[in-house]
């Protein structure tokens, strides 16, 4: 009888411990998504306006109106996206976008112009990036920690504050260096393991 016990014990224990390492892994992958929204966001288009405007031959007040539009077009579009995770899944609604979010990235180094082809790219990189990535980021890690919803939202906003206050500088670094068109095919490249390894990671739900 003390055998059985103790091996119902230890079963107990290894599921506990299975839960825990799954929800650490999923916490993760949920964090890594939410960084790579990073070039899609206000402060990760900042560092290129003054590229757009020279290389564009475009002003700033051109800059900011196509920004807006693709702030309003994002957010017309968001809902859509959440309906269709509701129907498929978030997992499959990512294995969607991500590829698409960075092809994205891709096609900002070939810009020739503001109308159609800053205003279409940076519609779909504002979307793509602080909407959906976002958006599947968030509603999967409520759907894991519904007991400790705050604790984990506030463990996982630690990496990705961090990530988005020095976001910055590395775009900085990257478009001194290398030039801005360079730069988001760098952006793509160092994004596209984060989003796969975050497409491995995450799950739907614990069920």
């Amino acid at each position: 009888m003390k055998s059985v016990a103790k091996i119902e014990n230890v079963k107990r224990q290894l599921i506990f411990l299975k839960k825990i390492t799954m929800h650490l892994y999923v916490a993760f992958a949920c964090a890594l998504v939410e960084i790579c929204s990073a070039p899609g966001h206000t402060f990760g288009v900042n560092e290129y306006i003054d590229s757009f405007i020279e290389d564009l031959g475009t002003s700033r007040n051109s800059v900011s109106g196509v920004w807006m539009f693709a702030s309003f077009f994002s957010a017309s579009l968001v809902v859509v996206v959440a309906r269709l995770m509701d129907k498929w899944s978030t997992r499959k609604v990512l294995a969607v976008v991500a590829p698409t979010y960075i092809l994205v990235l891709v096609l900002m180094r070939f810009i020739t112009n503001v109308v159609p082809e800053l205003v279409i790219l940076m519609s779909f990189m504002r979307l793509l990036g602080p909407e959906c990535l976002i958006l599947i980021s968030r509603s999967t890690l409520n759907r894991w920690f519904v007991e400790q919803r705050g604790k984990a939202s506030a463990l996982m906003s630690v990496p990705t504050g961090v990530i988005f206050m020095t976001q910055s500088i590395l775009v900085s670094f990257l478009i001194k260096t290398y030039g801005w068109r360079n730069s988001y095919s760098i952006t793509a490249l160092i994004l596209t393991p984060c989003l796969l390894i975050g497409l491995v990671f995450l799950r739907d739900s614990p069920e």
